[in-house]
């Protein structure tokens, strides 16, 4: 396959720049400060510099987002750099200057995603992925998509333009084109855990490039018969014009024991779209140009900001005004929300609410949305902070509200684990089931906190740290406390006898004790429902 047409001469045009502003002072309590768990900088800013190091005004980096300067709540206003390193700043400000195309039209522009798709589509054709044949009647196709990135060295600098074809395989139909699916990602918390343990033992934190395998098809053994459009931007000539893809995929041509040729992309900086700062102080997870690159798709740069992600007297219900007529941009648009949790935990519970309307968004779930984008534009670079210094001892706060949903009724669990101080995992689910009392509710939130205690005892056993002390479990519901504790089986409880047996014998065995905490110190409280400004800073302070 060739190139539909070459193409135009990519035309230079001057950086656009994010005029600098004054810094404004930290709040008390502010997340700006050390050792909270969240930054509200791209970085956090973890000392005090001298005034004499650090000019009035402060330097900022080219930037693709500074173009909204001339609005009234231009997007340069919630952007700081105070406290960067020469080499971090270098390295965002490069990052902030390439543009990463959202269209294969875009890409076609420019030679270097050119050259980057011609290699992607020569290592398909050499390791024969397909063969191009008529599609047969009755069949159908599935499409196929250019996923564009950029690699970065760890001074900032380009290392290449990478571009993946991947198969839009969510058109495939269970049973017919597929039977089962796999895909092997990280898990965030896992990642979160690593990067606590590297923190408190002072571990060098280097970026290998992945393993060398050329494109993104895994060579595996396809058992159905699968046809593929031909790749956006390519077109089949000769006497295969008009042909289609047949997916192969089952010729592994080496083994996955011999050595793949790995990379050293020196210290990890970005990473998942997760921007990584380190400081004698502490290592910062935030997704900053993650964030910038969402209000930018969606027209919110120059938004009128919101001081909390949902409205505490919002009440959302499925018949929440009309239904919208393209629901696919609601489903992508919080489903990249969801990924930004990662380092977000402020906007969990409502991610949450708007996520349970997925099947058939109306406006209003719609306008919570952008509601949600208004606040994270205050602070597009707010992040998590895990500060240097031995951590150790897992513990986990639970919480759950009164029938929180208006649909159902069902009470919304919230639970927030740490290492240490550090924030390691965090949670909003609504319950399976409805409860008929707070302390039913409070009691199956400890159940789904004791699995998670569980799961990351066992990833810190396998790692090496053991876990021999209990875990700490806390709850600011005596009731439910005394349950787990109490060896009698009240005629009360009987409905919910598997989660109590489950806690009491965690107890007893010593991994879990539960303690009480009043509900003004419940970090978990802000993951269970809406809340107003002063109390949502106290809690992202809080989460540390």
């Amino acid at each position: 396959m060739v190139p539909e047409s070459p193409p135009p001469t990519l035309t230079s045009h001057p950086p656009l720049q994010v005029y600098p502003r004054r810094p404004r002072s930290p709040l008390p309590d502010s997340p700006l400060a050390p050792g909270s768990g969240m930054s509200s900088t791209p970085l956090v800013s973890t000392q005090s510099p001298p005034t004499s190091r650090y000019p009035s005004r402060v330097r900022q980096p080219p930037s693709r987002f500074g173009w909204l300067c001339n609005t009234n709540h231009s997007i340069s206003q919630y952007i700081s750099y105070l406290g960067l390193s020469n080499s971090y700043h270098a390295f965002i400000g490069t990052m902030d200057s390439v543009s990463i195309p959202r269209s294969v039209s875009v890409a076609l522009q420019d030679p270097k995603w050119v050259t980057a798709m011609q290699a992607e589509m020569d290592a398909l054709q050499a390791n024969q992925t397909w063969e191009l044949v008529p599609l047969p009647s009755g069949e159908k196709t599935v499409g196929c998509k250019w996923v564009f990135t950029v690699k970065y060295l760890a001074d900032g600098s380009v290392d290449w333009y990478k571009a993946r074809l991947v198969a839009k395989g969510f058109t495939q139909i269970p049973g017919k084109d597929f039977g089962a699916t796999f895909a092997s990602v990280a898990k965030l918390t896992y990642v979160r855990l690593l990067v606590s343990l590297a923190t408190s033992h002072s571990w060098p934190f280097h970026q290998l490039d992945q393993l060398d395998v050329k494109n993104a098809f895994l060579h595996g053994n396809l058992l159905e018969t699968i046809y593929m459009d031909p790749p956006p931007g390519f077109r089949a000539e000769g006497e295969y014009a008009g042909k289609v893809c047949r997916l192969r995929i089952a010729h592994v041509k080496q083994s996955l024991g011999k050595v793949f040729d790995v990379k050293d992309l020196g210290a990890l900086k970005y990473f998942l779209g997760i921007e990584v700062a380190h400081s004698r102080h502490g290592i910062s997870l935030s997704q900053r140009r993650y964030t910038l690159d969402l209000l930018q798709d969606t027209g919110m740069l120059g938004c009128r900001p919101a001081s909390t992600p949902m409205d505490p007297n919002l009440k959302l219900s499925v018949e929440s005004g009309e239904l919208l007529s393209n629901p696919s941009m609601y489903q992508r648009l919080v489903g990249r929300l969801i990924y930004l949790t990662n380092t977000r935990p402020d906007l969990t519970f409502a991610v949450s609410v708007v996520s349970q309307f997925m099947h058939a968004p109306c406006t209003s779930h719609l306008d919570t949305v952008h509601h949600i984008l208004r606040y994270v534009k205050t602070s597009p670079g707010l992040g998590l902070f895990y500060s240097a210094g031995h951590q150790s001892r897992l513990s986990c706060f639970t919480d759950a509200d009164y029938a929180g949903s208006q649909t159902d009724r069902r009470f919304n669990t919230g639970l927030s684990t740490f290492y240490g101080n550090h924030l390691i995992s965090w949670k909003s689910k609504k319950q399976a089931t409805i409860s008929r009392s707070s302390a039913e509710a409070e009691y199956r939130a400890m159940a789904q906190a004791t699995c998670e205690i569980l799961w990351l005892r066992s990833i810190c056993n396998e790692l090496g740290f053991m876990e021999t002390d209990s875990s700490q479990l806390f709850c600011d519901n005596k009731s439910a406390i005394i349950l787990a504790s109490d060896s009698v089986l009240h005629e009360r409880s009987k409905h919910i006898e598997v989660d109590i047996h489950f806690i009491r014998e965690k107890v007893r065995s010593g991994i879990i004790i539960p303690f009480f905490v009043p509900s003004s110190e419940q970090i978990a409280d802000v993951f269970t429902k809406p809340v107003g400004p002063s109390l949502l800073q106290s809690s992202i302070v809080k989460l540390a």
